[in-house]
């Protein structure tokens, strides 16, 4: 943008000095009429040149804030990616927090359920001595 800047300041410079010589060439020869008319024909390829200068730094500044908005719009979704993942990653955290409960759990009711087990053995084995045991003191009592 500045070398832009700088190039039309030249160009205006250029135009300046070109009008200024043309008003000097007003003089009615035929030497300054031809100067008069090459000077007017590089101010008009000076005064397009400016024209092309301007409107390529228009499209550039255009260019810039297509550019920009894209950035911005870009930066917007990668913070949302980015809190989706810290999302998904407190997600994922609470699910293997759930599942290592789970299977503490799994593993408490594994061995509530040997508890169980011996338990009911121990009472079949109580029951099976107090029928011996019933047995013997009805052939004693009977006997």
């Amino acid at each position: 943008a500045r070398a832009i800047e700088r190039e039309r300041d030249s160009l205006a410079r250029r135009v300046h000095d070109l009008e200024a010589a043309v008003s000097g060439a007003k003089l009615g020869d035929a030497q300054a009429a031809a100067r008069l008319s090459q000077a007017q024909a590089e101010a008009r390829k000076l005064e397009a040149a400016m024209r092309k200068q301007t409107e390529e730094y228009e499209a550039r500044e255009e260019e810039l804030t297509d550019l920009q908005d894209n950035m911005y719009t870009l930066s917007t979704q990668l913070e949302e990616e980015q809190e989706a993942r810290e999302a998904l990653y407190k997600e994922k955290e609470e699910a293997e927090e759930r599942a290592r409960q789970a299977e503490e759990t799994a593993e408490g009711l594994k061995a509530l359920r040997s508890e169980v087990t011996y338990l009911k053995t121990e009472l079949e084995d109580e029951r099976t001595k107090r029928e011996k045991a019933e047995m013997q003191l009805k052939q004693l009592i009977g006997g």
